[in-house]
């Protein structure tokens, strides 16, 4: 695909000995900020989010593993696919990806602000307690985790 790019398969060098470790960062870094810049626009719709996180996916692969996802990080550490200095690179650029994508989503948007709440999500507020919210959350983890090997 990339003919001058050679990688090594990016599970198999430790993170400490990975010259390619800051292009696996900012791919999952970049790959959550604009999953999360979407988001608005794909909550209502299944097949648009599961397009957008493929094709998110695909770019990422090559560079990180294309885990684009705190679970699968996980996972993948404690299966030991990952080792646990990469794990830590990962979910740092992971979380601060989500969080800067979430700060341009509310610049961009009228209205909406840091704080406030937001109803343009899967379930209405009333309607699911923040409890019930994580228990989803938690199932649907599990599931899309149960994939690592």
């Amino acid at each position: 695909m990339f003919p001058g790019l050679k990688l090594p398969h990016v599970h198999l060098v430790p993170a400490r000995e990975d010259r390619h470790i800051i292009k696996a960062v900012i791919a999952e870094f970049t790959g959550l900020f604009f999953l999360q810049l979407a988001a608005p626009t794909l909550t209502k719709a299944a097949l648009p989010t599961a397009l957008a996180f493929a094709a998110v996916m695909y770019f990422t692969q090559h560079l990180s593993g294309g885990h684009l996802n705190p679970s699968v990080t996980l996972a993948a550490t404690i299966s030991g696919h990952v080792d646990r200095f990469r794990c830590i690179y990962y979910l740092l650029g992971q979380i601060l990806g989500a969080i800067m994508g979430a700060l341009v989503m509310v610049s961009l948007t009228p209205g909406a602000r840091v704080g406030k709440e937001w109803t343009g999500v899967c379930f209405e507020p009333p309607t699911i307690g923040s409890g019930r919210v994580f228990g989803w959350e938690l199932a649907m983890s599990l599931l899309f985790i149960s994939g690592v090997e």
